[in-house]
């Protein structure tokens, strides 16, 4: 039963440390935003996701799409709904600077999200 409890706490140990070490990339219209890391990266890419799917709407265009700052943090925002905060992690992980990668983001994201959102129908 010690082995098996020491087999346990080593595997999730490991996992912990191959997660940490996993990057994620965050991408909209075939351009990637971002990469993320961390123990947690694969529930904010989810999150991200999620938000965009609540983003996507008719007649979306580029000025829906703004740079906002909420507590020292960089935020993009679309049409006043959080879809991601930019960190300094962030930042270090794309190799860039936080605001440099706030501003490809924005970029991509007022080119890409009107593309992809769902387009009117005509009757």
């Amino acid at each position: 039963m010690l082995n098996f409890s020491c087999f346990l706490l080593l595997s999730l140990f490991i996992g912990n440390i191959t997660n940490e070490k996993t990057s994620l990339p965050i991408n909209v219209g075939g351009e990637n935003l971002l990469q993320i890391r961390g123990l947690n990266a694969d529930k904010r890419a989810q999150l991200i996701y999620e938000r965009l799917s609540v983003v996507l709407t008719e007649n979306l265009q580029s000025k829906d799409v703004k740079i906002k700052f909420q507590n020292k943090e960089n935020t993009i925002a679309v049409n006043d709904v959080l879809l991601l905060t930019i960190t300094d992690k962030d930042a270090k992980e794309n190799k860039s600077s936080k605001d440099a990668l706030t501003k490809k983001i924005h970029k991509i994201l007022s080119e890409k999200l009107p593309e992809v959102a769902p387009q009117p129908q005509n009757k």
